[in-house]
């Protein structure tokens, strides 16, 4: 019963560490990296303050994702491996299928520059990749990766 509650923790506060992190990474990306290739394309996105209106919709985004990239990690996670490279290979491999493929999928029929294009699925993929290792640590926290005695990854023990 105490495992399960850890196991709990242990996966609530991943998900909010996770939401966070893409939110604060998202900021980096979108405002400080892109942001002079954004302004460039301007005329792709809402007016600002429509924007803003329903950032509410973003929130919950990040959170849902959070959730669904850490339940997919843990659900994936193979005992006695060290849990941070296995959530930089995680992110990396969901980066690649993101913001890759999916870059490369919508390139035909969206109005974005090449540059806006390529900078996007490069920084998605470095983002996603950090977001797997948050992950991986968040779930080796407590324990060394060299550590066995761990049950799957998923609970303290």
């Amino acid at each position: 019963m105490g495992e399960d509650k850890c196991c709990i923790k242990k996966c609530v506060i991943s998900i909010v560490v996770v939401a966070v992190a893409y939110f604060l990474l998202d900021m980096l990306v979108w405002h400080v990296i892109l942001g002079g290739m954004v302004m460039e394309n301007m005329n792709l996105w809402r007016p600002m303050d429509v924007a803003q209106s329903k950032m509410w919709v973003a929130y919950i985004g990040y959170i849902l994702f959070a959730w669904v990239f850490t339940w997919i990690y843990y659900k994936g996670y193979e005992c006695g491996k060290c849990p941070k490279m296995q959530g930089l290979k995680y992110g990396a491999m969901v980066g690649l299928l993101v913001w890759g493929a999916g870059n490369m999928l919508q390139y035909p029929f969206s109005n974005m520059t090449d540059n806006l294009y390529i900078g996007s699925a490069l920084c998605g993929i470095v983002e996603y990749t950090i977001l797997g290792f948050v992950t991986g640590f968040m779930c080796c926290m407590g324990q060394k990766c060299d550590d066995k005695s761990d049950k799957g990854g998923r609970c303290c023990s």
